[in-house]
């Protein structure tokens, strides 16, 4: 996967005396003359190749500012002052762009929220995504992109007649990204996708050849707060929902439209809404296993009832249990791995295809932060199914998770 250029950016929002602007929709609640007056910038990077140091600032389209919104709210909770400012209405000056005409507001003491790329203040305390394929205008690649990005600051105080600096605004992306980043493209840059086990350390004392063929996200939310408070969850609210070892009927996860829940390993990245632990998001691999001296694409058995002993193929298998499969089990070539599992215990691994899962934070995703997620190392066989139980058994896949935070935008607003 070839990665995007990274970008730094800063929200900078400063104060300048100037004329209020008689156009602008402007909410009062009469708390007072409109007697100080602010202005405020945007300070955008000069070229793609800035990072700060554990930041990485994302792609172009991932910090464009298109619109800004800005809410004043006053003790009591009541909004006295919300307009939205186009790009256009901004003067730029290298990469700081300051907005031409300045406000007046009332004194008082205040909150700043900030929303960005919204071109208003959202309907709802929760956003949700419009279609199953993707964020919509909440995390946009279209054009030159458009993410949703929000922010409030603390509690501060405005001064009659006078200069006021309001503290630091920071804003971030609403969105979360998940970065796959482990390769199946020859490994022509390094990136492992195939893994080697041995027979020593395989559960069915064979050398194991495993391919990594794709992935697919579950439980990913369809809906975030507007304002980084707390993580929205609803157990009704998830595209691919699906909670391991419940007595729920189980997905496949290959096969549905969210994002990138149907790409192979090397495609683009997934945007999502952050989400929490209660059912937290997971990614889930599907690989291919060759054995060794067996045919690949054989389906194989696996006795977990008679130390992991290795069938392949079921007439095999019907000899181990005196051919008695069918009259006393039920159970026939065709007959699925839950069947094979209920009934004697036995994992049946068709045409050698197993699965990996691993969260990707155990405490939950959270946004304006992009998981970089790459497997290093495979300790053995995976699991027939996505949810085939196996008590007791040991970790199956290393698994790395690199959590880069997309830098924020700093507003720093003097009224």
């Amino acid at each position: 996967m070839k990665f995007r250029s990274l970008f730094l950016a800063t929200l900078a929002v400063m104060a300048m005396a100037s004329c209020s602007n008689e156009n602008d929709p402007i909410t009062d609640n009469g708390n007072g003359e409109k007697n100080a007056i602010f202005n405020f910038s945007i300070a955008l990077p000069n070229n793609g190749t800035t990072k700060a140091d554990g930041n990485e600032a994302g792609t172009l389209k991932e910090q464009k500012v298109n619109n800004i919104t800005l809410v004043l709210t006053y003790e009591g909770g009541i909004p006295v002052f919300t307009k939205t400012y186009q790009v256009n209405e901004f003067t730029q000056s290298g990469s700081i762009y300051t907005l031409t005409n300045a406000e007046q507001v009332s004194a008082g003491t205040a909150t700043a929220t900030i929303y960005v790329n919204n071109n208003g203040v959202p309907g709802n305390t929760t956003v949700e995504t419009a279609v199953a394929t993707g964020l919509g205008d909440y995390a946009s690649t279209e054009g030159s992109g458009n993410f949703f990005m929000s922010g409030v600051s603390t509690s501060f105080s405005i001064t009659a007649n006078t200069l006021n600096t309001a503290p630091t605004v920071q804003v971030d992306r609403i969105a979360v990204k998940l970065d796959e980043c482990t390769d199946t493209d020859g490994d022509a840059d390094g990136k492992q996708t195939v893994f080697n086990v041995t027979a020593e350390n395989s559960l069915v004392k064979k050398a194991l050849t495993i391919q990594l063929t794709d992935y697919a996200y579950s439980n990913l939310n369809k809906k975030s707060n507007a304002l980084a408070s707390t993580k929205y969850y609803a157990a009704s609210d998830f595209f691919n929902p699906f909670i391991e070892n419940q007595e729920v009927t189980t997905p496949d996860l290959w096969t549905t439209t969210f994002q990138n829940a149907t790409n192979t390993i090397d495609k683009d990245v997934t945007y999502c809404f952050e989400n929490g632990a209660t059912a937290p998001t997971k990614i889930y691999y599907k690989a291919t296993v060759t054995l060794d001296g067996v045919t690949a694409g054989t389906t194989f058995y696996v006795d977990t009832n008679n130390n992991n002993e290795l069938y392949t193929s079921f007439t095999d298998l019907n000899a181990a249990y005196n051919n008695a499969l069918g009259t006393a089990y039920n159970l026939t070539e065709d007959s699925s791995n839950t069947d094979f599992m209920k009934e004697i215990g036995v994992r049946k691994y068709t045409s050698g295809i197993c699965y990996y899962g691993a969260p990707i934070e155990e405490a939950g995703i959270t946004r304006n932060n992009w998981y970089k997620l790459k497997v290093i190392s495979i300790a053995d066989l995976g699991l027939p199914e996505i949810d085939t139980p196996i008590p007791g058994a040991p970790t199956l896949l290393v698994f790395s998770v690199e959590v880069n935070q997309w830098n924020v935008w700093n507003k720093e607003i003097q009224l």
